[in-house]
């Protein structure tokens, strides 16, 4: 429990607080909270940093919300490059293919795996560039993750 003076209203002759007043509040249950968060956050990240093949998590606009360095490397941009940024914007050749299979994903509610895309890579002009791609709906939703593999 943390317990916090507030005001102290009594001295004795001493000049020693008799008489403080103070607030406390148990946050076992919150700290326990941040504690399971914590955990969640970390298996998440290394299960991001770890995976063999690129992972992607979208927005309700399809915008990336968080891409790993697998699939940052065979799009040919940066993490950071990604972040924010749509389909379009940084696989326009292959966009309307991933667009029409989202939209699938998103209404059906059920997984595309192992879906074979090709096109030629913006970062390579000429370099035609093939993946699998698995495409899975969120349960909550919210984003929408991908998982990509190179082949």
């Amino acid at each position: 429990m943390d317990s916090i003076p507030r005001e102290i209203f009594e001295w004795d002759e001493r000049g020693t607080p008799i008489r403080i007043t103070g607030t406390q509040k148990d946050i076992t249950e919150r700290k326990n909270l941040e504690r399971e968060l914590a955990i969640k956050e970390a298996r998440l990240n290394a299960f991001f940093s770890c995976a063999p093949v690129g992972l992607a998590i979208f927005d309700e606009q399809l915008r990336y919300v968080r891409v790993n360095e697998q699939l940052a490397e065979i799009n040919g941009y940066s993490i950071e490059e990604h972040i924010g940024k749509t389909v379009e914007e940084i696989l326009p050749r292959m966009a309307s293919e991933i667009i029409l299979t989202f939209e699938q994903v998103l209404a059906t509610g059920q997984p595309v795996l192992n879906q074979e895309l090709s096109g030629f890579s913006f970062q390579e002009p000429g370099s035609l560039r093939y993946v699998l791609a698995s495409f899975s709906p969120s349960p909550t939703k919210m984003v929408l993750p991908v998982l990509w593999v190179r082949c």
